[in-house]
């Protein structure tokens, strides 16, 4: 097994609690992180839209809501009769609970900051897949959303630069 597939099935490990999946697993291993993650991201962005002070905040989180309600629309497109991603006890939601303690002020750049991060581990995700899995329509799938992918991280990073070390009532 490449060593990228065996960092995505030790991070599948890590978020669910699972033992690692074998080699032919890659494909199910790669829509369970990816609903996971996707889903997250939504709800995310939802707590975005009723905390944020900042429009640069408020715009992405608007961005992420649309783009990956039509991200997790065509997952379900790809594995119909997959099971839903567990939505309690990974990483992501675990996140999103710490995101939503973190006083006003500071939670724009929080919010961003976690973006970064949940980006960069989602276009390694992505890539892994792109070039290690076994079902060509997963791998084409995961190729042509990493141009989306980077978009977000670059607008994340573009964003969290722009109101970093600001607070919220200075945006408006």
């Amino acid at each position: 097994m490449k060593r990228t597939a065996l960092a995505t099935v030790a991070l599948a490990t890590l978020l669910t609690g699972a033992a690692p999946a074998p080699a032919p697993a890659v494909d199910a291993t790669f829509l369970l992180l990816a609903r996971q993650a996707n889903d997250a991201e939504i709800d995310m962005a939802q707590l975005a839209l009723r905390r944020s002070g900042a429009d640069e905040a408020r715009m992405f989180a608007q961005n992420m809501v649309a783009d990956h309600t039509q991200l997790a629309a065509q997952l379900r497109a790809l594995a119909p009769d997959a099971h839903d991603a567990p939505r309690e006890g990974d990483a992501a939601r675990l996140a999103m609970l710490r995101l939503g303690e973190i006083p006003a002020a500071d939670f724009d750049q929080q919010y961003l900051l976690q973006q970064i991060g949940d980006h960069l581990a989602a276009i390694s995700l992505y890539s892994t897949e792109a070039d290690e899995g076994r079902s060509s329509q997963l791998r084409a799938f995961a190729g042509h959303t990493l141009g989306m992918l980077q978009a977000h991280l670059q607008q994340a990073v573009d964003d969290e630069g722009h109101i970093g070390g600001s607070s919220p009532s200075k945006q408006h």
